[in-house]
């Protein structure tokens, strides 16, 4: 199947001719120095260009590797989405000019049932193409159905005294056992697994746990880490997926953490729509955290946990019994807020959203301030109402970054500035979840490395949590 290849484009290489590429204007075929095929564009003008069937919010990577004569002005790189009837519903075209690459990345539209890209020179512009990709994430695409129960995931891990999954990463420092600490002190211990949740550790064999402490004993078949294994220095950045356990227990100790609270009197539109039965659409816009990188659904690995706007949504579903509440995740990593408000009335208002959840900023905190990122939130606030005025909004503040990752005076304080611009913003039709003061308040009950992947991405784990949120703040149901 098509969605199975690295790639899309046919003789990408150019080694079969012009074969599968649609030409037009000045276009040359040629051997290069090194033994290779390349194509002229020009000068008096020349596109090569191909068209692929391809689904909906599948998020791509278009690229070319070139030699202009021109400093790379005049030179386009187009990605077009079409539409069932061939008509274009969203259009890119790469804004770099530089003289031996350009790319573009996006996530297509959501109604995309073919995309067309197109490389061309102007008329007084002449380049040599050497090789042009197309090529899809292979993450996101997960094949396997969710391997546990949904009411036992989105049980909220603020409220029960039976607590379900809890991930612990276990690290040894200093010579110490690998340990780590639990949210909670159990009362009774249900079990002890790896993160795939298909094998299982044996106490006073694997693991003991003394209060909230749960440690490894030697010769564990626990995975563990060592302190020495985390990267150091400038932006420090380690993988620790697949490396976590998850413990299941009962407990007696209340939750001292932080509890996120209903908000349905600022979503009252939705609430009603769910009374009546009427079909709620929910897009979730956001940044590779609301993408859902790193989670197993993601990795197409167990536990197949997906990314948390559509466990949210699948809890919805289960609580009100009904199949129309629906999802639609048009995130993209590495996304901003300026990103959001260029491209929101393309990839979200086609949709005909009833709520829209507005997640950005861990990528914003390395260029701007406070300020204009509450501006670039507002203005795509205003281009959503200004189409649908009643769609309703769920702002979402960022997680913390690992707190090792920096110490930057400025980045630690626009991010501090973001989540109170975001607060400030939430009034009647506009809720917030405050994902920026809870994981904090988290991080300080466990670890930070208990809810992560990386300094930037929740696990599975962190995921629920998140998802709890969501589900919470529509309303006053759990």
């Amino acid at each position: 199947m098509i969605e199975n290849k690295k790639t899309w484009l046919l003789n990408e290489s150019f080694d079969d001719g012009l074969k599968h590429w649609e030409t037009f204007g000045s276009v040359r075929r040629f051997m290069n120095d090194n033994g290779k095929f390349s194509v002229e564009l020009g000068p008096n003008g020349g596109s090569l260009s191909q068209e692929h069937w391809v689904d909906g919010l599948e998020v791509v990577w278009l690229g070319t590797s070139l030699i202009s004569e021109s400093s790379g002005q005049g030179i386009d790189l187009k990605l077009e989405c079409l539409d069932r009837n061939g008509k274009v519903i969203l259009a890119r075209t790469s804004k770099q000019r530089i003289e031996k690459s350009a790319g573009i990345y996006l996530r297509t539209h959501a109604f995309t049932k073919r995309i067309r890209i197109t490389v061309s020179v102007s008329d007084k512009c002449k380049a040599t193409i050497n090789s042009v990709l197309l090529t899809k994430d292979g993450n996101g695409q997960a094949t396997h159905p969710m391997m546990l129960p949904l009411e036992r995931l989105m049980q909220p891990l603020w409220k029960s005294s039976f607590v379900f999954a809890e991930a612990v990463l276990l690290v040894g420092k200093d010579g110490f056992p690998a340990q780590g600490r639990l949210a909670r002190i159990p009362s009774e211990v249900i079990s002890v697994t790896d993160s795939t949740t298909m094998t299982t550790y044996i106490s006073d064999r694997d693991f003991k746990i003394t209060s909230n402490r749960i440690e490894a004993l030697p010769h564990s078949r626990i995975p563990v880490m060592s302190q020495s294994e985390f990267a150091t220095g400038k932006f420090p950045w380690t993988r620790t997926d697949g490396r976590h356990i998850f413990v299941t227990y009962k407990t007696t100790k209340p939750w001292r953490g932080p509890v996120p609270r209903p908000q349905g009197s600022n979503l009252t539109g939705t609430a009603a729509r769910i009374a009546k039965k009427h079909p709620v659409r929910i897009v979730a816009f956001g940044d590779s955290i609301t993408q859902g990188v790193n989670v197993s659904g993601f990795l197409n690995q167990a536990p197949y946990i997906p990314d948390w706007p559509t466990l949210a949504a699948m809890q919805l579903r289960a609580i009100y019994k009904t199949q129309d509440i629906t999802l639609t995740n048009v995130s993209l990593g590495g996304q901003t807020s300026s990103w959001a408000k260029e491209n929101v009335g393309d990839v979200v208002l086609p949709l005909k959203p009833n709520i829209v959840c507005i997640a950005f900023g861990m990528n914003d905190f390395w260029t701007i301030e406070p300020d204009q990122f509450e501006k670039n939130i507002v203005d795509t606030i205003t281009t959503i109402r200004k189409s649908a005025p009643s769609t309703e909004i769920i702002l979402v503040s960022p997680m913390w970054f690992a707190p090792s990752y920096t110490d930057d005076e400025t980045y630690i304080r626009r991010f501090l500035g973001y989540g109170a611009r975001l607060r400030s913003l939430a009034a009647s039709g506009i809720a917030h979840i405050d994902m920026s003061s809870m994981s904090k308040q988290l991080y300080a009950m466990k670890h930070f490395q208990d809810f992560t992947t990386d300094p930037m991405h929740p696990n599975d784990y962190f995921s629920r949590w998140h998802a709890q949120c969501l589900v919470r703040t529509i309303g006053q149901h759990e």
